[in-house]
């Protein structure tokens, strides 16, 4: 067993000791029969040269310079020259623990699975570490049920760095360009494409909590993007799955009333701007079928009612009043 892996780092613009650190805990790696594709998306000079300098520094590292495209044109062009039998991703201001790969690898081919998720940690600025929930022991799911667990988004989540994938699975898939939360838009595709998905127990991937990040910062252009992600998860789910139609209306729901129900969150933007990019959530909340699952869902379903109420009286009518106050409406 020693099939390469080409693991593809996305670069835009970081800062040169975080993409250091990153860059180090790969090359590290124990498994060490690797791909390493570093993707500048149009760095600045500063950026753009420590990827080459990095490249120097071991063989096994293939830089691309392209123009800024976003960091799924980043990880689309990395997947178009991997030549690995298997692909694992990393965002450059993150880092490995030096086992990762090859945990990975061993269990995936032990299981003769499609893909393998490990835990990860949360690691902050002021240097705390929190463990994200993860399983507590070696699991082997079948499609359907990884599936599930994926929407559940409990201990598996969304995004992609902390898997490791065989290359197939990618044959007909790629991250869509220009999109926020690019990982939401493709990776409940990647399971049902499986057969088998195992989990390793060990937390080998570590995610940088930056305070300016998508999943800490979320506007209402990013919100929308958010919902469109998960309407397509929804259209998609409708279609194969559809006995977990209800879980992904659970996560629609949860993600518009942890964001229209801030008024923190509306005072960066203008009534109308609001209106126009929460139409898409609101259409999905309405509906008789978000009704249903949003009864079941008890600490959720005071703010609902609220919300499919007031949503164009009070509660805006609220918000402009503030807005024009502070002459941004």
């Amino acid at each position: 067993m020693n099939d390469l892996i080409s693991v593809i780092v996305p670069v835009y613009n970081i800062e040169n000791d975080l993409l250091d650190k990153c860059i180090s805990s790969i090359i590290n790696q124990t498994y060490r029969n690797l791909e390493i594709i570093i993707v500048d998306d149009g760095s600045r000079k500063e950026t753009a040269d420590e990827c080459d300098r990095l490249a120097e520094t071991d063989s096994r590292i293939i830089v691309i310079h392209q123009k800024n495209k976003g960091v799924s044109a980043a990880r689309n062009a990395g997947l178009d020259i991997a030549n690995g039998d298997y692909i694992g991703f990393a965002d450059p201001d993150d880092y490995l623990e030096k086992d990762m790969f090859e945990l990975l690898y061993i269990t995936l081919c032990q299981d003769n699975s499609d893909i393998c998720v490990c835990g990860f940690n949360l690691v902050y600025g002021n240097g705390d570490i929190k463990k994200r929930e993860f399983y507590s022991g070696h699991k082997v799911f079948d499609k359907q049920e990884a599936y599930k667990e994926l929407i559940i988004d409990k201990e598996i989540n969304s995004c992609v760095w902390n898997k490791l994938y065989k290359r197939e699975l990618f044959d007909n898939v790629r991250f869509p360009v220009g999109k926020r939360f690019e990982d939401c838009f493709i990776i409940h595709k990647l399971f049902y494409f499986c057969s088998r998905i195992s989990v390793v127990s060990a937390y080998l991937y570590n995610y940088y909590q930056r305070s300016d990040s998508i999943m800490n910062d979320i506007d209402i252009y990013k919100f929308k993007e958010r919902v469109e992600s998960l309407k397509m998860r929804l259209e998609f789910t409708v279609k194969v799955f559809p006995q977990y139609t209800d879980l992904v209306y659970e996560s629609i729901i949860k993600v518009s009333l942890k964001y229209l129900l801030n008024p923190i969150n509306q005072l960066k933007t203008s009534r109308k701007i609001y209106i126009d990019n929460s139409k898409e959530a609101f259409e999905i909340l309405e509906s008789g079928r978000a009704s249903d699952v949003a009864k079941t869902m008890s600490k959720y379903y005071d703010s609902y009612v609220f919300l499919m109420k007031h949503r164009y009286s009070v509660f805006l009518k609220s918000m402009r009043f503030i807005l024009k106050g502070l002459n941004i409406a």
